[in-house]
């Protein structure tokens, strides 16, 4: 097992209750990866709108670590409106007027393609998205992380209906739960409960109790040579029957599919901090909540509020813009029109590199690799679902699939 963040740890659990030996190679010093909790001076913040959805942990035995709450959310956008539209419960952007499309508009193609699809407001919704990379260039499906897949407009009556008459409107319209399905619930979703570095350390003792040996600080390359594929370890061979490949799919397809991924990553910022008192905030305020910002005079793209330690607290995500910004003049003027309090406190801002996008011909590539690779031993990493939980499920069927 190659790669010990989320994925990889449930999909080791799955296999050793399955009766396989498992190894786990981490090539950083602990386990846990993107979803490990940052800290600072002793505290502790999400690493961005991190969160599990019910059903994550299957049967691993390890959701006692874990409170579930309602998956609350909301949006906020400006993007040429009159004003800004403050949403709750739908991510996607809200805009002025009736929903109106391209004649010509498609669901299938590159980002750029599919966005053009709405017409008039296509400028606004590309202008900003182009924050994310060369849209031409990416795949539709790396819309779904930017919450640009649909677009919802709440002075146009008509949703519904336009959505019922029309196949493409049916894709591109977005309508909040409660007015779609009046009185349904919100989805369920799981946070632990002393956060996500408490639940790893416990993680790793249940997978070390599985009889799961997990090796940290051990990088793993993969070998295509007259032996055939092999794992090498600092240049130590590991003899292993099925590879799963829960990490970076770069080196796995260039190595044994002879294939290259060359879609850049997402150069991003996440400013974490305090809400020192929450005089201001919404007493009914459901917590977590998280907003998707679509302005395109600020470089935030999240505000996630949550409490953790027993304090308010917030994980922001933005585009990281070398023209340089300054981040607490940014966070005021965004938490002002989210009616957050007024009072915060900075306490980091932390760069960071996402390898989420890729091209129509990469995701092409990632899906037909999958045969390749399952014949040369290797379970791949579910690269190209967007949910943590689907990438799991994935994997666990292609496990299974060659265990039988």
């Amino acid at each position: 097992m190659v790669g010990a963040g989320f994925t990889g740890c449930m999909t080791a659990l799955h296999a050793a209750r399955k009766g396989a030996s498992v190894t786990l190679f981490e090539t950083s010093p602990e386990i846990g990866g993107v979803l490990r909790d940052v800290q600072v001076d002793g505290r502790l913040y999400y690493s961005g709108c991190q969160y599990l959805r019910s059903g994550a942990l299957g049967a691993s035995g390890v959701d006692q670590e874990l409170e579930v709450f309602p998956h609350e959310y909301g949006s906020l956008t400006l993007l040429g409106n009159h004003s800004p539209r403050l949403i709750d419960d739908c991510a996607q952007p809200a805009l002025d007027g009736q929903a109106q499309f391209a004649p010509d508009a498609v669901l299938h193609g590159n980002a750029l393609q599919r966005l053009q699809a709405y017409g008039r407001a296509a400028d606004r919704l590309i202008q900003w998205a182009s924050g994310f990379g060369n849209l031409a260039l990416l795949d539709q499906q790396c819309l779904l992380p930017m919450q640009l897949s649909r677009v919802f407009y709440p002075e146009d009556r008509d949703l519904p209906a336009k959505k019922a008459a029309n196949a493409i409107a049916d894709h591109l319209i977005a309508i909040p739960r409660r007015i779609r399905r009046p009185g349904m619930l919100a989805e369920p979703a799981m946070l632990p409960k002393t956060g996500f570095n408490d639940f790893f350390d416990s993680l790793e003792r249940t997978l070390t109790n599985h009889g799961i040996r997990i090796e940290l600080n051990s990088p793993v390359k993969l070998m295509n040579d007259a032996d055939g594929i092999r794992l090498c370890k600092r240049g130590d061979e590991e003899a292993f029957d099925l590879a799963v490949w829960a990490s970076n799919p770069v080196a796995v397809l260039k190595r044994a599919c002879q294939a290259k991924l060359t879609t850049p990553a997402i150069a991003m910022q996440l400013w974490v901090g305090d809400f020192p008192q929450a005089q201001g905030l919404n007493k009914d305020m459901p917590l977590p909540y998280y907003w998707q910002v679509f302005d395109e005079s600020s470089p935030v793209v999240r505000v996630y509020i949550y409490r953790l330690q027993g304090h308010l607290r917030f994980s922001v995500e933005a585009f990281d813009r070398p023209q340089g910004v300054d981040p607490v003049k940014a966070l005021t003027q965004v938490f002002k029109a989210l009616g957050l309090p007024a009072q915060f406190e900075l306490a980091a801002v932390i760069s960071q590199s996402r390898n989420v996008n890729f091209s129509t011909e990469e995701r092409l590539l990632m899906e037909r690799s999958t045969a390749t690779l399952l014949e040369r031993g290797i379970i791949p990493g579910g690269w190209c679902h967007y949910g943590r939980e689907e990438k799991v499920a994935s994997m666990i069927h292609l496990l299974e699939r060659a265990m039988a």
